[in-house]
Order: C-alpha cells, then sequence, then structure tokens
C-alpha cells in the first residue's frame, strides 16, 4: 500500500526551544488517523509542518512521495486542510468565500454546491459569512477544503463550535469521504470519542515526541465483540483448544498469547461459547470482554494512571 504521508525524524526549534523532537509517523493511503495528545504536546506545529505552514528545522516530511519544503506545489496540490480555527471571509457570502478557491483551481460552480450540499450548508450560501455560527463556519470552511477533491484531508479540531447533532454530522461526512471518495484522513481532536468512532489508528504525541502509534479494533456492525480466554494449566494445548473453538458457530480466533486466546464473538452468545467449552473439556480460568478504550490508553500515556479494562465473567 502506497504511502499518503511520512513524517521522517523531524524537529522544529522556535528560537533555541525545541517543540518537536524528532517526530516520525506515516499514514498509508485511504486510512484515517487520529492524532491525540494534550494542549501543548506538539499537534499544531506537525500540522503546519505537515501543511507547509511552517518548515521544519530539520528532517523531512513527504505527501505522497513529494517533499512539502522542495515541492511544495506538488506536495499541496493532494491536500485539504483546516488548521486551528475556520478561516473565511466574513464580509463575503458562504458562496463567494467558496468561490475564491474555484477561481485558483479553475472549479465551476456545480462543485461548489455539489461541496456546499455535502456538508449541509446549501441553504446559507448567499448569506455574509459573518451572521454563520461558529459550527456553520466550520461546515463552511470543511466544505472548502474539499472543494478541490483532496486525496489527503488534514483536519485541526474541526468540532470545535459543533453541537452535538453537528458532531454526528461530521463523523458522517468524514466517513463518506473515506469510504465513498477514497480520502485519506489525518484529524486531531481533544474529542477522544469521536476520533474513536471514525478512525483505525491514532498517534499519541507527547512533549513533542510520539509516544506511541496505535491500530484501533474495528467496530463490527453485526454486535461482535472481543473476549479473552485464559485457559488453566491443565488445560489442552492451546493448538488443539484452537480448533475446538472454531467448532462454534459465529467465533474467530483474533490471536494467542500464552494461556490466552483472544476470540471475537456476538456479545448474547458468550455463555452459549462458555458452555461448548466446558462441553469440550477446555479448563477454563477466566473469560472476560477486552474493553479497553481510547478514554484509558490516553490517561495510561499522559497521566501515567494504568486503569483495569477487564472486566470478568
Amino acid at each position: 500500500m502506497s504511502k499518503a504521508v511520512e513524517v521522517i525524524s523531524v524537529y522544529k526549534r522556535f528560537g533555541k526551544k525545541e517543540v518537536i523532537k524528532g517526530v516520525s509517523f506515516d499514514i498509508d493511503e485511504g486510512e484515517t488517523v487520529g492524532f491525540v495528545g494534550p494542549n501543548g504536546a506538539g499537534k499544531t506545529t506537525t500540522i503546519k509542518m505537515m501543511t507547509g505552514l511552517i518548515r521544519p528545522t530539520d528532517g523531512q516530511i513527504k505527501i505522497f512521495g513529494h517533499d512539502v519544503v522542495k515541492e511544495p506545489l506538488n506536495a499541496m496540490r493532494y491536500v485539504g486542510c483546516i488548521v486551528e480555527k475556520p478561516e473565511v471571509y466574513e464580509f463575503l457570502t458562504g458562496f463567494e468565500n467558496m468561490a475564491q478557491i474555484a477561481r485558483i483551481y479553475r472549479i465551476g460552480k456545480e462543485k461548489i454546491y455539489e461541496a456546499a450540499k455535502f456538508v449541509g450548508i446549501d441553504y446559507a450560501l448567499k448569506e455574509k459569512a459573518k451572521k454563520y455560527s461558529l459550527g456553520m463556519k466550520q461546515r463552511l470552511a470543511l466544505a472548502m477544503a474539499i472543494l478541490t477533491e483532496p486525496k489527503l484531508l488534514i483536519l485541526d479540531e474541526p468540532t470545535n463550535g459543533l453541537d452535538p447533532s453537528g458532531i454526528i454530522e461530521l463523523r458522517k461526512l468524514l466517513r463518506s469521504l473515506s469510504k465513498n471518495k477514497k480520502t485519506t484522513i489525518f484529524i486531531s481532536s481533544h474529542n477522544l470519542n469521536e476520533i474513536e468512532e471514525i478512525c483505525g489508528k491514532v498517534v499519541f504525541i507527547k512533549d513533542g515526541k510520539i509516544e506511541m502509534v496505535k491500530e484501533l479494533a474495528q467496530k463490527e456492525e453485526n454486535g461482535c465483540k472481543r473476549f479473552v480466554v485464559v485457559l488453566n494449566p491443565d488445560s489442552l494445548e492451546v493448538s488443539q483448544i484452537t480448533k475446538i473453538i472454531e467448532k462454534f458457530n459465529q467465533v474467530k480466533v483474533v490471536s494467542t498469547d500464552g494461556d490466552k486466546i483472544e476470540v471475537e464473538l456476538l456479545g448474547d452468545k458468550k455463555m452459549d461459547f462458555l458452555n461448548f467449552l466446558f462441553q469440550n473439556n477446555v479448563s477454563v480460568r477466566d473469560f472476560y470482554e477486552k474493553t479497553e478504550n481510547l478514554e484509558s490508553v490516553y490517561l495510561k500515556i499522559y497521566s501515567g494512571e494504568v486503569l483495569s479494562n477487564e472486566r470478568s465473567y
């Protein structure tokens, strides 16, 4: 799979202060990736370097293979972005704001209406942007960002100013862009629930360094959950047990680790599954749902607090 973004050993100093300290991560084409960290961790500075607004002191950033510093026009032609707060011309109408972008890229009016409708701002295109709420300005900025049909969309705190219904709508929009237009999305947010709902991977930054890159378990539409089977020492061999487990209807063995077997099955089938194990002479010491969420991972990284993510049955 080709890389949409490659951030390679990037440093950034302002005067004598080093704020970004050897950051490296990459994003595959088509991925939706979250960027998480507390205020001052370096999220916005990193995003500004990725979008060519500021230059790295050292290191390299590539967008679809093009160096952001050496080939800015080639790199940025793939990118749509909202950095920090939405920037719109308040004395212009919504349509006129979008037309500024359309003229630069020689985009027709029909595309303006299409993008505006996509983000739900088409009804207000004739109004001056100064009359827009912050949430409406956020939608307008997003419409401007996707007007060029970018291959990569970079969003810095896009849910700021949105009410709960607006946040839900934004989630649907981003999912639609990812699914229908195959857009690669990189999203920085303090809203961990939204990151968990939208993203398949999360990059954690702390004090200007990448602390962790974590793949998120994909939420199953059919109601499947992850469970861990902990075996007794006198149980059968793990390889034998996995063969037994696979005979149970609607179960998938995800991984094995020592005396632990992680499985995926429908939540309402857990007691049937346990009975099946006992009937097949599988000696189980513990059985629990794997429920670690993004919030618990965040707390481990940024407060040192170790939370229990296991619930026994």
